[in-house]
């Protein structure tokens, strides 16, 4: 499917730019002039960079919205960079956390051991 962008002006989309939106991977607001694509599946409005560096899928999908209505994405909705990223967490990453801290745990616990031994 092709990426459906819509740029942003002034005027058209005062109202969608007075929400003062933030691009959740850029972590700016949007202005006129930007080139915007908005997830066809949840409505996350998100810079065309943003997009690209995403892979050019959201959600799951690489479907985008085909048009703003009264100047607001439909049906848009921005998310913070924290709930954009509020995904289950990755196995793999937990795993490595869960090592590194074991490690750490073991590591102090034999440093302390040997301070309070006999010398």
């Amino acid at each position: 499917m092709a990426l459906r962008a819509h740029r942003l002006s002034a005027d058209a989309d005062a109202a969608f730019l007075s929400e003062h939106r933030v691009d959740p991977v850029a972590g700016r607001a949007f202005e006129p002039g930007d080139v915007a694509v908005v997830c066809a599946a949840c409505g996350t409005a998100m810079l065309a960079e943003t997009w690209a560096v995403l892979g050019g899928a959201h959600c799951g999908q690489t479907e985008t919205a085909d048009r703003l209505t009264g100047g607001v994405a439909a049906p848009a909705r921005s998310l913070s960079p924290t709930t954009h990223t509020a995904r289950r967490p990755r196995p793999v990453l937990l795993a490595a956390v869960g090592i590194v801290t074991l490690a750490s745990v073991a590591a102090l616990s034999v440093w302390l051991g040997r301070e309070a031994g006999p010398p």
